[in-house]
Formats: C-alpha cells, structure tokens, sequence
C-alpha cells in the first residue's frame, strides 16, 4: 500500500470552491481508479481553512497514475 497524507491552509474566500471541488476529486478518484482504494477529505472543526487529505493507493505506480488523470 502507499499512503499519502496531505495538509492544506486555505485562504477563506477559497474554502467553499475548495471544499466542494476536493470532494469531487475523493469520489471521483475512488470511483474511476481501481487502485485508490481510500480517499477522505477532513476540513477542520475550529479552523475551516484547514483541510487534511489522507489517500490509499495500491502502490506508487498507482499515485503517480492518479496525479495524472484530469479529476
């Protein structure tokens, strides 16, 4: 497995596009890639600029792939 964990600030005129964009990209990824097999979004509870991503893949190969894609 290959693991990502990813942390985001994000300006707050941003936060609501972003939030809604990245979820996108979690369902789609998960969807249409056979190997992403996780991909949460969490937005912070007291600071909502805050996000973290936390993303499983079946191995390095499969990341590189995602990075790819145009989702």
């Amino acid at each position: 497995m290959y693991i990502i964990v990813a942390e985001f600030k994000i300006k707050p005129e941003h936060v609501a596009t972003f939030a809604r964009l990245v979820e996108q990209q979690a369902k789609d990824s998960v969807t249409l890639e056979a190997d992403c097999h996780q991909f949460d979004v969490c937005q912070g509870e007291r600071d909502s600029q805050a996000f973290l991503l936390y993303e499983v893949y079946t191995d390095k190969p499969a990341f590189e792939h995602h990075r790819g894609l145009p989702h």
